[in-house]
């Protein structure tokens, strides 16, 4: 037997038990003097910085990690290690290349590819890394080797910012105070992959200084996939009795390839074939920070920190063209709207119409007497007559070429160029000692950020090795102007905190 109940029937139900009960004067919820003997206080620490508050009081999710915990892991990266070490973090290569994947944290984003919703702030010692279009994140700039020690803070948060929903990866980099030794370590694997990192650090008890370089390269295992990343990092420490000052300076530089998917039939034929190449990302990162700390008593700390970081990026990305070259009878021109599947149900191919110009010579006779086809407009006009319709659309790019007016469309050449710089200041006021009797952690603070960034973006139309399927070094010098971008943005946040 089976029974079914619908929750509207059981809430009418639920009100018909309080109205008899109320009717009756039955507590139907507890008996008359029952109740609890023990006073329970409930105690909700701030939604600020963990630092000082014991994990397990914290109203949100915190995993953290130290640098020997980054040093046993052996991971690749940073990503690798969040990934294989941390609890609800996986990661995705969209870019196809080891150090640009997309790493999501229960569903929240952090990559470095731009376009998507990205919910994960990154900080490294107090500052905030994303760039500021489209808050991506560089991971090939963030040497793992120099972190000291790494917290990932689950859940929204308003001091972590904008686009920060998911939550706030926080990165305490190391420093001549909490680093004092050498080290050297190299590594080497399949496809070419090599690595190797050098460190130091040491400290008189006054001054201190760390130094970090790391480098690594590897073939790739599919072709005209090499990369490469290189990291510089230094910090220079003075600690007084109750004084911390910090100045950190960082470059980074790497050249990146990740060539997209390929078809199956050409991966059937060679794992490591391509359909196309190259696609390059460069980036030219420098950075600089200043912190210092000052504690008035062993309950008053003030502290703040001001930073400048600029990026430089520089796309080359060769794709298959969806532009189409036409000889007609007025000329040579630059199209784009004319469907294979589309050609297919009239029985002709991109070749018959604009290699062999079989619709031209004059009057199209047939069903579109009358029509003379001289370009991409009266092409439009016949293919339509004879598909009885307003099957085509056809757009002629030929004006809105520059540059040498060579055409071609065996390939693009989607080039593009960001430079991105971040500027800011943090000034807070933290208090730990007793209110009324209880524990207490109280921060008031302001911050100031300054985001500004120049992307522009052009499309070469370019020939194509049909050996290595590359365009590279095979651009004709023609550009088509219509889907050229030029964009400026710039952004600038004021805040005022007290938690």
């Amino acid at each position: 037997m089976a029974i079914l109940v619908h929750t509207g029937n059981l809430a009418v139900c639920a009100w018909l038990f309080y109205a008899l009960c109320c009717v009756f004067g039955v507590d139907c919820f507890a008996a008359e003097g029952a109740g609890f003997d023990e006073e329970i206080t409930v105690v909700a620490p701030t939604p600020g910085g963990h630092v000082g508050i014991a994990p397990e009081k914290l109203p949100f999710n915190v995993q953290s990690a130290d640098s020997d915990a980054l040093e046993r892991a052996q991971s690749l990266d940073l990503t690798d290690f969040l990934s294989t070490q941390l609890a609800s973090v996986n990661i995705n290569s969209a870019q196809g290349n080891p150090l640009q994947p997309d790493l999501q944290y229960r569903g929240y984003t952090a990559s470095p590819l731009l376009g998507l919703p990205m919910g994960i702030a990154v900080y490294q010692n107090g500052v905030r890394i994303n760039e500021p279009l489209g808050d991506s994140v560089n991971w090939d700039l963030l040497p793992e080797s120099a972190i000291h020690s790494l917290s990932l803070i689950g859940g929204a948060n308003p001091l972590f910012g904008l686009n920060a929903l998911g939550g706030a990866l926080s990165i305490v980099m190391k420093n001549g105070f909490n680093f004092e030794r050498h080290a050297l370590e190299f590594s080497g694997g399949s496809w070419g992959r090599h690595s190797v990192t050098a460190e130091s650090g040491a400290n008189n008890e006054t001054f201190g200084f760390y130094a970090n370089v790391s480098y690594f390269y590897e073939d790739g295992w599919r072709d005209l996939s090499a990369s490469n990343a290189t990291n510089l990092y230094a910090a220079l420490s003075w600690r007084g009795a109750v004084t911390n000052v910090d100045f950190t300076g960082q470059y980074g530089g790497s050249e990146l390839r990740g060539n997209g998917p390929a078809p199956v039939g050409l991966i059937a034929i060679d794992r490591k074939a391509i359909f196309t190449a190259p696609d390059i990302t460069d980036n030219d990162m420098h950075m600089f920070t200043a912190d210092f700390s000052h504690a008035f008593d062993d309950a008053f700390e003030i502290g703040g920190n001001a930073f400048y970081r600029s990026n430089h990026t520089d796309s080359f990305n060769g794709d298959t063209s969806e532009f189409l070259e036409c000889m007609l009878d007025g000329g040579d021109f630059l199209i784009e709207g004319l469907e294979p599947g589309d050609l297919d149900d009239l029985g002709f191919d991109e070749d018959d119409l604009c290699a062999d110009n079989i619709l031209g010579g004059g009057v199209l006779v047939g069903p579109a007497p009358g029509v003379v086809v001289t370009g991409p407009e009266s092409l439009e006009d016949a293919l339509n007559a004879l598909a009885m319709g307003d099957v085509f659309a056809i757009d002629d790019l030929t004006d809105s070429i520059s540059g040498t007016g060579i055409l071609g469309h065996d390939a693009i050449n989607n080039q593009s160029a960001r430079t991105q710089k971040t500027y800011g200041m943090d000034m807070q006021l933290t208090f730990t000692g007793e209110m009324f009797g209880h524990g207490n952690y109280l921060v008031a603070g302001f911050a100031y950020f300054k985001g500004e960034a120049d992307f522009d973006s052009v499309a070469e139309l370019s020939a194509i090795n049909p050996q290595t399927r590359s365009s590279a070094g095979l651009g004709v010098g023609s550009f088509v102007d219509e889907v050229a971008t030029d964009v400026a943005t710039e952004t600038a946040t004021w805040s005022v905190y007290f938690l």
